[in-house]
């Protein structure tokens, strides 16, 4: 029987409301201990049980019915090396939408379907969904030393310690990729997620997620979300409609050239990785590809009630706050000889 069925909540809370009364497909002979398990066997469906296997099984399934999109307006601006000076920058403005991205091998955004026979009720954002990304990359020989505009008639130790630098390096700048919010609170729909997320129930959204954070310290507008409450209904949360954190980093690189021969000379490099040591927060470590405790609702409480050192009203106290962060600044220096 599905959760729209007007007899779901009837049947539902005849066991004290909870998901083994919820009405579900009839299923093969009850669940039955496994031949020659000892007298004191249960099967009670818990994960150190003696069910036998022939019943208690699953039948995997894997669609490819997906409908996706992409629309975007790409620009790039290239100047050839003159005067030392070379760059490239690109700009690109788009739109990925989908109702699958992740093809249920897991992801941190978190928007496996909510009801099966309706996959396109997930049609939103695709989990790669970027709408800006800017790229500039540039290289650019010092006009100092000799033959150079500023000291070209060096020569000796004085060309040695000011001719032959350069600086180079890449700048990325992008907004954030997109998120669902799951409620972890309740489950009234027995949802399964059809992935690998153990629950794809939603909140109701009452509010604009992106909108201005209502919560000091969170990445989004948390009080854009309530709990569900309504028996046989998944939320009316849609899917990937939380925009994450962007990013900005700058990679630089300072070269400096000593020459010794005509065929040899030595180079020295310093390369600076997030050099200006940005700090882009993240909601999970990127390592972590079936959940996301950031953007996981719970009950809607005080922060007395919730206990949260961070101050968050809900019972989740990681909802909204980030759990890890892009790389901070490192260096790293090199010498090399070419002969």
């Amino acid at each position: 029987m599905p959760a729209t069925d007007p007899r779901f909540a009837t049947l539902c809370t005849e066991n004290g409301n909870t998901l083994l009364g919820c009405a579900t497909a009839p299923r093969r002979p009850a669940h039955g201990v496994a031949p020659g398990a000892p007298a004191n066997a249960t099967c009670d469906l818990g994960p150190n049980d003696d069910c036998d296997p022939v019943f208690d099984t699953s039948i995997a399934t894997f669609r490819s019915n997906d409908v996706s999109n992409y629309n975007s307006l790409q620009v790039r601006f290239e100047k050839r090396p003159t005067h030392g000076l070379q760059f490239q920058a690109a700009y690109t403005w788009s739109h990925a939408l989908d109702d699958a991205s992740s093809a249920s091998l897991g992801s941190q955004n978190a928007g496996d379907f909510r009801l099966q026979t309706d996959p396109l009720l997930e049609y939103g954002n695709a989990d790669f969904d970027v709408r800006q990304r800017f790229v500039l990359s540039y290289a650019y020989d010092l006009p100092f030393g000799k033959n150079k505009a500023f000291g070209g008639n060096t020569s000796g130790i004085l060309n040695q310690i000011i001719g032959g630098w350069q600086v180079a390096g890449i700048t990325i700048a992008t907004t954030g990729n997109w998120y669902t919010p799951t409620d972890i609170s309740t489950n009234l729909s027995t949802s399964d997620g059809g992935g690998e997320v153990a629950s794809a129930s939603r909140p109701n959204v009452v509010g604009n997620p992106n909108a201005h954070p209502c919560v000091p310290g969170t990445l989004f507008n948390t009080c854009a979300f309530a709990t569900n409450t309504v028996i046989g209904s998944f939320g009316n949360a849609g899917r990937n409609i939380i925009q994450g954190p962007g990013v900005q980093n700058w990679d630089i690189s300072l070269f400096k050239i000593f020459p010794i021969r005509e065929q040899m000379h030595m180079e020295f490099r310093a390369e600076f990785f997030n050099a200006f040591n940005h700090y882009d927060p993240e909601f999970d470590n990127p390592g972590s590809f079936n959940s996301n405790i950031a953007t996981q609702h719970g009950l809607d409480e005080t922060a007395a009630e919730t206990g949260c050192t961070n101050g968050n009203p809900n019972s989740n106290c990681a909802f909204g706050f980030a759990q890890a962060a892009h790389d901070p600044r490192f260096i790293q220096f090199a010498l090399k000889f070419y002969f």
